[in-house]
């Protein structure tokens, strides 16, 4: 039997913003094999001492050539509680209404807290984090 979803485009994994609460640890564009509908899917992870309690995002579809797909548009997830070190939101689909996307860029928004005002993002940019490197690769003075 078929998957049911094709994986089309996946994003940089471990994307952080300087001061962000949260990091973007992994993204999917998929395709419905039985409606054809596409559905993005993004998973958090809190890396804030405070609990979440939603996530406003903004998509960039793309199509196939770097091209605009569609408008930019908001997502919201709510009803959160996601403690530090929780991953969370990876079973909340996005609807992405134009059939051309073929990718798509998210970001961060804003971040609602359970006890008090939210984050706002500020025009630092979405990067992903470098991997960690041993120690005995980053330092080679024998020391170690």
């Amino acid at each position: 039997m078929a998957e049911r979803y094709l994986r089309l485009f996946t994003i940089k994994e471990g994307q952080y913003a300087e001061g962000a609460p949260l990091i973007i640890a992994a993204g999917a564009l998929l395709q419905d094999s039985q409606s054809n509908r596409l559905l993005a899917q993004l998973k958090f992870k809190n890396i804030g001492s405070r609990t979440i309690s939603a996530v406003k995002v903004q998509l960039i579809p793309t199509d196939s050539f770097g091209g605009p797909a569609g408008a930019p548009f908001e997502f919201q997830f709510l009803d959160l509680s996601a403690q530090r070190g929780d991953f969370f939101a990876q079973k909340t689909p996005i609807n992405i209404p134009n059939s051309n996307a073929r990718a798509f860029d998210v970001f961060v928004k804003e971040v609602a807290f359970a006890n008090g005002p939210a984050w706002i993002a500020a025009d630092a940019p979405w990067e992903q984090i470098p991997a960690q490197v041993p120690l005995e690769q980053a330092y080679t003075d024998n020391l170690l």
